[in-house]
C-alpha cells in the first residue's frame, strides 16, 4: 500500500512487496532494522523500474508522516454530479485512507431545529453560506479527531467550502475541543498534551489565556491541508443533474434553477480555491471533470499534489 501510495501501479506494487518477502528469506533476514528493510525493497523496485529518485523521495516522506502521526485534511469540493465521490474513494484508496465522510449527507441527516430543507431551485448566496457552515458544524467532531489524533481525513461534499478549512480555523476547532478537555463528541481528547490541561470549570466555560494557550499549541501542529476543487462544463451539469435530482432533491425541484444555482456555486467554490496561499503545509488544484467523471491522469495529478504538501512538510520537519 505504501508503494502504491507513491504512484507505482498497485499490480506492480504487489509483485514488488512478494519479490521483497522472497528476497528477506532467502538471505534469511528475519531480523532486520527498517532501513534494512528499505534497501531490499528498492533493490527489487529497480528492478522493475520503479526505483527511481522522486519514488524513493516519497516512500520515505510517507514513511516519516505515519510514523510522525501528522494530521492530514483532504477537501474535494465542487458543484453536484461531477465526481467528488468518485475522486475521494479513488484518494483514500491510493493513500491507504479510511476516514471518507461524505458532507452534505451528514448535513441532510442532522436536525434542523424547523428549518426549512435546502433547496437549489430557491438557493441564494447567503443560504448556500448558511448550509456549508452548518454542514462544518456537522463534521467538527471528525476534524478534532483528525487534528488532535494525527489521523489522516477526507471531507467530501458541496457544501464543502474551502475558506471554513484553513489551516487556522482547524487549529481553532481543535484548541476548542481541548480547553474543554474533550472532543466534540465527549470522548477524551487521546493526546499526551491534555495531562497537562488545568481544571477550567464546567464544560465550555474557560479563559481567554487557556483558549490561547491551545492554539499556540496545535499550530505547531497544524494539520496538513489539499484542497481539490472539481470543474465541469455546464452541459455536463445540466446533462447529468437529472439523474442526481433523483437521488439528492426534492421532486418538485425546479431544474432550471436549480442548474443556475449549482453553476454559480461552482464558480464561487473555484475563485474561492484560486485564492488560497500555497504554503509548505497547505496546498489547491482545481480537477477537471468530463461527464462527472474525473479520468486516471486528474487522480494522479491530485495524487501527486498531496505527495508533494506531504514532502515538503517532511523536508521542514527534518530541518
Amino acid at each position: 500500500r505504501n508503494l502504491a501510495a507513491t504512484l507505482v501501479p498497485y499490480h506492480e506494487a504487489v509483485k514488488i512487496a512478494l519479490e521483497t518477502k522472497k528476497q528477506l528469506v532467502d538471505r534469511e533476514m528475519l531480523d532486520i532494522t527498517y532501513a534494512q528493510f528499505e534497501q531490499v525493497l528498492m533493490e527489487c523496485a529497480v528492478r522493475r523500474g520503479h526505483g527511481s529518485n522522486l519514488m524513493k523521495t516519497w516512500h520515505r516522506c510517507l514513511a516519516l508522516f505515519h510514523a510522525k502521526r501528522v494530521p492530514l485534511v483532504v477537501l474535494v469540493c465542487g458543484t453536484a454530479a461531477t465526481g467528488k465521490s468518485q475522486l475521494s474513494r479513488a484518494i483514500a484508496q491510493r493513500l491507504n485512507v479510511t476516514n471518507v465522510v461524505p458532507v452534505d449527507m451528514l448535513a441532510k441527516l442532522a436536525p434542523r431545529d424547523g428549518d426549512a430543507a435546502f433547496r437549489w431551485d430557491a438557493a441564494g448566496d447567503d443560504a448556500y453560506a448558511d448550509e456549508c457552515e452548518r454542514a462544518r458544524r456537522c463534521v467538527a467532531h471528525e476534524v478534532v479527531r483528525c487534528v488532535t489524533g494525527g489521523k489522516p481525513l477526507v471531507l467530501e461534499g458541496v457544501f464543502v467550502h474551502p475558506d471554513l478549512y484553513t489551516r487556522q480555523q482547524l487549529v481553532e476547532v481543535a484548541a476548542d475541543a481541548s480547553k474543554r478537555g474533550r472532543t466534540v463528541d465527549d470522548h477524551q481528547v487521546k493526546s499526551t498534551v491534555m495531562e497537562g490541561a488545568r481544571d477550567a470549570g464546567s464544560a465550555g466555560e474557560t479563559s481567554a489565556e487557556e483558549r490561547t494557550r491551545w492554539t499556540a499549541h496545535w499550530k505547531q501542529h497544524a494539520p496538513l491541508v489539499v484542497t481539490l476543487c472539481l470543474s465541469a462544463s455546464a452541459s455536463d451539469v445540466s446533462t447529468r443533474l437529472p439523474l442526481w435530482k433523483r437521488q439528492h432533491a426534492p421532486i418538485d425541484t425546479d431544474v432550471s434553477c436549480a442548474t443556475t444555482s449549482l453553476l454559480a456555486v461552482q464558480d464561487s467554490l473555484i475563485d474561492a480555491t484560486r485564492r488560497l496561499p500555497t504554503t509548505p503545509g497547505a496546498a489547491h488544484a482545481i480537477i477537471t471533470s468530463r461527464n462527472g467523471y474525473v479520468d486516471d491522469s486528474e487522480v494522479d495529478r491530485a495524487h501527486r499534489k498531496i505527495l508533494d504538501v506531504i514532502a515538503a512538510e517532511k523536508c521542514e520537519v527534518e530541518h
